[in-house]
């Protein structure tokens, strides 16, 4: 599958692939309103403390674009030399920290860069969110999905950078934001080029959402 350049600009990590998934150009709705309630409840929230020993750093690999409100995580090493490692080893169950969580704060800082910067500390106590995960349905009905995408070469998930007016999520009224992140396409999860080949080839894929709160 071909896609488009980087967006260098607009991703805070390099390499990201960008594009539409839409056979024809529409309207652009930065943040449509969604037509039904989101479910109840909210994701859980904790503070990790972290400390890196030695040259293998924190363990984590994290993503980020200049949409997000937090770094994702995409990766967790479970090397108990690494700082989340050994974080992992003695914190309970509940406060693990593990891929698809999001990181909305080190410190006292929100800033993506600055986050990403105080991570390369020795010692630092990160802000986690559970990720809140639900499933919309989308009938394409004959349209175009209507979604304007952005992912990185490696990644399991795809970000929401635009939805189309156009397109038949928008008509759908489903609960979709910019900066929410797909993680399955009726049901399976992969690369995100395996995401995209899904999402193509349904004529009404069922999308399970990652969103930071």
């Amino acid at each position: 599958m071909s896609t488009m350049p980087s967006f260098g600009p607009e991703a805070s990590v390099a390499s990201a692939a960008t594009m539409t998934l839409s056979m024809e150009s529409g309207a652009e709705s930065p943040l449509p309103k969604p037509k039904r309630k989101p479910p109840r409840g909210r994701p859980s929230l904790f503070v990790a403390a972290m400390e890196c020993e030695g040259d293998l750093g924190n363990g984590l690999i994290v993503e980020a674009f200049d949409i997000s409100r937090a770094l994702f995580v995409s990766s967790v090493s479970t090397n108990s030399c690494t700082a989340v490692g050994r974080y992992n080893e003695t914190a309970p169950e509940d406060k693990r920290i593990g891929p698809g969580d999001y990181i909305v704060a080190v410190g006292e800082r929100t800033e993506l860069k600055e986050m990403r910067s105080l991570m390369e500390d020795k010692a630092f106590e990160l802000v986690v969110r559970r990720p809140h995960l639900f499933k919309v349905v989308v009938p394409k009905a004959g349209r175009p999905i209507g979604l304007g995408i952005m992912y990185l070469p490696d990644s399991a998930a795809i970000t929401i950078k635009r939805i189309d007016k156009a397109g038949a999520a928008y008509a759908a009224g489903v609960d979709l934001i910019v900066g929410d992140r797909l993680v399955a396409v009726n049901g399976r999860s992969g690369s995100a080029d395996a995401l995209l080949a899904e999402l193509r080839r349904s004529t009404s894929p069922e999308l399970t959402v990652s969103r930071c709160g």
